[in-house]
């Protein structure tokens, strides 16, 4: 097999989407599960000490019964 036929490698963050949609795929989730997962990804710091941040992305967390 020549170098060129061979995969190209896909980026980390396209294959950590493939495994979510595949965990989301085998094992459903409701749309609630879905919005308190996105907001977990999506918390910033901007604004707020340290301490503050970490407090909203736990009291997120909790909400969404994430465990990672």
């Amino acid at each position: 097999m020549s170098w060129t036929s061979w995969p190209k490698e896909e980026s980390e963050v396209n294959i950590v989407e493939k495994l979510f949609t595949k965990i989301r795929n085998d094992f459903g989730e409701t749309p609630e599960e879905e919005r308190k997962i996105e907001q977990l990804k999506t918390i910033e710091q901007v604004g707020r000490t340290c301490d503050e941040y970490v407090q909203e992305f736990k009291k997120v967390a909790r909400r969404s019964s994430y465990e990672g």
